[in-house]
């Protein structure tokens, strides 16, 4: 029988890519650090049930909770003897503006982890290790570009930073291990599903109040994006709005088989998409229509309502306005400042060298992301 080691198994993809294992058959051993074990009510309190918590996957058969640390070697190469394949989610993840304090975190977590997993997992045999990276290592694209693997990467976040700093040490150990290289990185693009949080969760907030504001990157709100909307070749784009690459979470689960278990897939990267590319309107419609109810977007140029807020905030820093509206203002923007980076990811290369097709398409992946909401 099979067996993997699971890193960050009790994060929004872990619990999935665990279930997906065991149906194949697999043993699972999920490496859990020992502050979550104890501190966790989730693993003790069996009285409320949910299926993605500690407690819960610690109780399916073939599922053997590890105490360990990906920044402690003793007990990452304990828990990774004898098993077939690792999937590396763990990771110390984004967060808005984190202190320069969180800098040196970055590193120890999402490199010298990295660095720690692929050392023990080649000293223990293993098969395959699928390293998670993101998207966000490109940083912001260009209008009209589409990028590729081979895409200069520009990192803008300490999070995207050590996720890059991380790529460069799995191609450093695929290139020490020559034909014998066994690391697979993925590129995940923006996950959305049952378990959404930060951007994409407030987006879903707002799309369900039934009236959307979509700001114009380029002035041009009568043009809209609309000609890219269901595009389904990954052409050189041009549109007047901002464009994203997403991917639903259970595609995601089934991208990481693919690249554990393809004999193509060993020493190489791919980015992981559903394999389309979608502007702000494609995806607030698609939310929209997930919950059957018509929405009223209104499309203004982006620069008067980054002028308003700019406004605002200095007006609230003045002491002329409360605190509680232009804090308001001042989530929006940020919020938009995210939704509207252009970042436009080709997923065909995982397509065309493993046959990765994806399950979902933006309308029935949001179907069933919300679907219980």
């Amino acid at each position: 029988m099979p067996s993997a080691l699971v890193t960050g198994a009790t994060g929004k993809i872990g619990p999935l890519l665990v279930r997906e294992l065991l149906q194949h058959n697999y043993e699972v051993r999920l490496l859990v650090r020992s502050d979550t074990i104890h501190n966790s009510e989730s693993y003790h309190n069996s009285e409320s049930y949910n299926p993605f918590n500690l407690y819960s996957l610690a109780a399916l058969p073939r599922v053997k909770v590890v105490c360990g640390d990906i920044a402690d070697y003793k007990s990452l190469s304990d828990a990774v003897a004898g098993v077939d394949y690792v999937f590396h989610l763990a990771a110390l993840l984004h967060v808005v503006a984190p202190p320069r304090s969180m800098y040196d975190r970055y590193y120890d977590v999402n490199v010298t982890g990295t660095w720690n997993v692929l050392k023990a997992s080649f000293h223990a045999g293993v098969k395959r290790v699928v390293f998670f990276s993101t998207i966000s290592v490109y940083g912001p694209g260009k209008y009209g570009d589409l990028l590729m693997e081979e895409s200069a990467l520009n990192p803008v976040t300490p999070y995207a930073e050590s996720k890059a700093l991380a790529e460069k040490v799995v191609s450093h150990f695929n290139m020490l291990c020559g034909k014998k290289a066994f690391v697979t990185t993925l590129r995940v693009a923006s996950v959305y599903g049952t378990r959404m949080t930060g951007n994409y969760e407030r987006l879903v907030k707002f799309v369900r109040k039934g009236v959307f504001v979509i700001p114009d990157v380029q002035g041009r709100a009568q043009e809209g994006c609309r000609p890219l909307l269901h595009r389904r070749s990954e052409e050189r784009c041009v549109s007047a709005g901002a464009v994203r690459t997403l991917i639903h979470e259970q595609d995601v689960v089934r991208g990481a088989m693919l690249a554990a278990l393809h004999p193509e897939a060993a020493g190489k990267i791919y980015n992981l998409t559903d394999g389309r590319i979608h502007c702000l309107e494609d995806i607030v419609l698609a939310i929209s229509d997930a919950f059957s109810k018509d929405i009223l977007l209104v499309k203004l140029p982006e620069a008067p309502l980054r002028f308003v807020a700019d406004i605002m905030e200095r007006m609230q820093r003045c002491g002329c306005l409360p605190e509680r509206p232009c804090a308001f203002i001042s989530y929006i923007a940020s919020l938009l400042d995210k939704l509207m980076e252009n970042c436009a990811v080709s997923g065909a290369k995982i397509q065309k060298e493993l046959g990765f097709m994806p399950v979902y398409d933006l309308q029935s992946g949001w179907s069933q992301a919300l679907k219980n909401l």
